[in-house]
């Protein structure tokens, strides 16, 4: 199966300056990632990041950001139950919802920030080992 990113924009975007912060480096509150299959394409799955920020200033950022990305094939329920929605794809669209934080955050006077590098392996296998210890 061939797959391809075929865009990624932001649905959702709230900043708020709530008041100076004392902390020299960004914070980030919540950071969830999902999987969406559009049943009306059935060889198109999206990856949907939630992100809460914190700015070294004191604005808070809410971000819903919406990767797509479409395959060759119909969309089965082994690959929607695979690594690679979880691991893979959202380790391709990360790039680009960084860039857009920090140009968004720069471009609009607020402090520079750069979201740090994220291992969604480990965060695949900590979700793994949570669900076995229920």
């Amino acid at each position: 199966m061939k797959i391809q990113f075929n865009d990624g924009k932001v649905s959702s975007l709230h900043i708020s300056r709530t008041g100076s912060s004392d902390k020299a480096e960004s914070d980030i509150e919540n950071f969830e990632i999902q999987s969406g299959f559009p049943s009306e394409y059935p060889k198109v799955y999206l990856i949907l990041f939630e992100l809460s920020l914190r700015t070294p200033c004191g604005a808070l950022v809410d971000l819903e950001y919406e990767a797509t990305f479409e395959t060759d094939e119909e969309i089965n329920d082994d690959f929607k139950n695979s690594q690679f929605i979880l691991v893979n794809s959202p380790a391709i669209a990360y790039p680009y919802l960084r860039a857009y934080v920090s140009a968004l955050l720069t471009l609009s006077g607020y402090d520079n920030v750069i979201l740090p590098t994220m291992n969604f392996q480990a965060m695949y296998n900590q979700s793994q080992a949570d669900k076995d210890s229920e």
